[in-house]
Parts: C-alpha cells; sequence; structure tokens
C-alpha cells in the first residue's frame, strides 16, 4: 500500500490515537463504525488512517483517508462520550 500524504488543518498531535465516530458512503458501499485515528507525518504533510477493531479472523481493518477534502471534514465530536472525532462523509 502506498501512503497519500497531504496538506491538511489537523495535526498529528490534534489526531493520533484519538477517537472518531465515522459513516463513510461510495456509491457502491457503505462503512460505518468508532475506531482509532492513525496519523503519520512526512515533511509536514499528514496521511490519516482510521483503525477499527476487527470482528472474526480479520487481523486488522484499516480506512485510508486518501482524499484531503475528507480528511479536513474531521470534526470534534459533540458527544464526546460516543468518541473524540467524527466523520460524516
Amino acid at each position: 500500500m502506498k501512503r497519500i500524504y497531504y496538506e491538511s488543518k489537523w495535526t498529528r498531535a490534534q489526531l493520533n490515537g484519538k477517537t472518531i465516530q465515522f459513516v463513510l458512503t461510495f456509491p457502491k458501499c457503505w462503512v460505518e463504525g468508532i475506531g482509532t485515528l492513525r496519523v503519520h507525518v512526512y515533511r509536514k504533510k499528514v496521511s490519516i488512517d482510521i483503525d477499527v477493531p476487527c470482528q472474526g479472523d480479520c487481523r486488522y481493518n484499516l480506512h485510508h483517508i486518501y482524499d484531503p477534502a475528507l480528511a479536513d471534514k474531521i470534526e470534534p465530536h459533540p458527544d464526546t462520550s460516543v468518541a473524540d472525532f467524527r466523520l460524516l462523509a
């Protein structure tokens, strides 16, 4: 997997290790859940992943946020008892 880095309003310190509730819709699928943000940095640019606990026999379930516009839709969650952040896209 090739990691894509981009400029974002978020920094690693703000997001890395924080929980996120997400709903992502695509033309042929719908993905939702609660996971943990993993942020990688290279030359002041970030790459953001959502790490979701697996159900069943899988080793990991990682959703890569490839689009900087999508990353910028991450917002503080209004109910911090659910998660630290949310992403509805």
